[in-house]
């Protein structure tokens, strides 16, 4: 399996972006930062993070910087953009592949109903500041031979990571993915 592990500036960029992540999930509407001020203000006390619950804002915050973390192991190994520092509906990595982490070796990949039908999935494990490439798979294949998790609105389906595609294949469908769009940019 392929690892990698983050460069300070990565670290700093990812805490960055796990804060901003955080900051959204709390409602944009009570959230305010004053113009040149780099310090957020959630309503009206200056903090890092804001005030749900501190457990509840704690896991929030590892659960995104996680995320961020993966995103960005896979974006340098995979020599892609990581396009997930900005709009929540955009694919994580190059636009077209997703990540999901996970930090327990045991756990699977997780997909939702909401995702994209035509993105890879990839499973990361983050460990410490960087990670490894588990396998990756497409949603179809997910619901298809995976466990519907829990009954409810999001119904949510995982697999389990000997079930995954190696990280070989994954490089392929990345190689095909970029011919393809430099093939488009040259017709243009």
């Amino acid at each position: 399996m392929q690892s990698y592990a983050l460069t300070y500036d990565e670290q700093l960029c990812a805490e960055a972006v796990a804060r901003s992540r955080g900051i959204h999930v709390a409602g944009t509407s009570k959230v305010r930062q004053r113009e040149g001020d780099n310090n957020v203000f959630f309503l009206g006390k200056k903090q890092g993070l804001p005030k749900k619950s501190e457990q509840t804002s704690q896991l929030q915050y590892r659960s995104d910087y996680s995320a961020c973390v993966a995103e960005i192991v896979v974006s340098r190994l995979l020599n892609l953009a990581w396009t997930g520092c900005g709009k929540t509906e955009a694919c994580d990595v190059g636009n077209y592949i997703e990540v999901r982490s996970v930090r327990n070796m045991n756990h699977g990949l997780v997909v939702r109903p909401r995702d994209s039908e035509y993105a890879p999935f990839v499973l990361v494990d983050v460990v410490g500041m960087g990670g490894t490439i588990r396998g990756w798979a497409w949603k179809s294949e997910v619901v298809k031979n995976g466990y519907a998790m829990a009954q409810g609105t999001d119904n949510p389906y995982w697999i389990l990571r000997d079930r995954l595609h190696g990280a070989t294949e994954l490089l392929t469908i990345v190689a095909d993915e970029s011919y393809r769009r430099c093939r488009e940019d040259m017709d243009l």
